[in-house]
């Protein structure tokens, strides 16, 4: 899981974009560009897979998944982008999710060593060795949304929030692993919303 090291006072530039240039069921952009930025960053995914599909040989060829892709930047080690890439085998239902105001915004710092673990940065390797190197995590996400304008895509426990924005806010575990994304967008989570309906996800 990708565990919170500690939170700056800072407010977040979080969006959520669904629109011709991001992701299949949208994106958290973290910055002021039109897709968001995923250079120089590590790659965590969730990811539930149901089945996968092999050739004769016992080469994978395709694999029935959903995933929602987390890119967390080197220099700073905060969440600069989330790709919402496929949401179908998730988990999803309809129901009351609170939104309370929060004017204490915070951004959260995360904790990169299993990153570099993983990648063998430790050993020396460079960026260039690897930037395409992901960091895997199996688990159903639960998509919840009230039909209107609130979605959360929730993987742990809510025991803190972690607003950033008036529109975005981070839940985190009792260990301080992230649990949830919450979101509150009258332009685009109608757009999830409808996208959800129409794919069967």
């Amino acid at each position: 899981m990708m565990k919170v090291e500690k939170v700056i006072s800072e407010k977040s530039l979080a969006r959520y974009e669904l629109d011709e240039y991001t992701s299949q069921f949208g994106s958290l952009i973290f910055d002021g560009s039109r897709g968001g930025s995923i250079s120089h960053a590590y790659s965590f995914r969730f990811n539930k897979t149901v089945a996968v599909y092999r050739d004769k040989q016992g080469r994978k060829t395709a694999e029935l998944a959903s995933f929602i892709y987390f890119y967390i930047s080197k220099n700073d080690r905060w969440i600069q982008h989330i790709d919402f890439v496929s949401l179908q085998q998730f988990s999803v239902v309809e129901e009351a999710i609170p939104f309370e105001s929060n004017e204490e915004f915070q951004i959260p710092i995360i904790d990169v060593s299993t990153f570099v673990s993983s990648f063998g940065l430790a050993r020396g390797m460079d960026y260039d060795e690897t930037r395409y190197l992901i960091t895997e995590h199996q688990v159903d996400v639960l998509v919840a949304h009230n039909g209107r304008d609130i979605a959360e895509f929730r993987f742990g426990e809510k025991v803190a929030c972690c607003a950033l924005n008036s529109t975005v806010h981070f839940w985190l575990d009792q260990h301080s692993n992230l649990a949830a994304i919450t979101i509150r967008d009258v332009a685009s989570v109608p757009k999830l919303i409808q996208e959800l309906r129409k794919k069967g996800a």
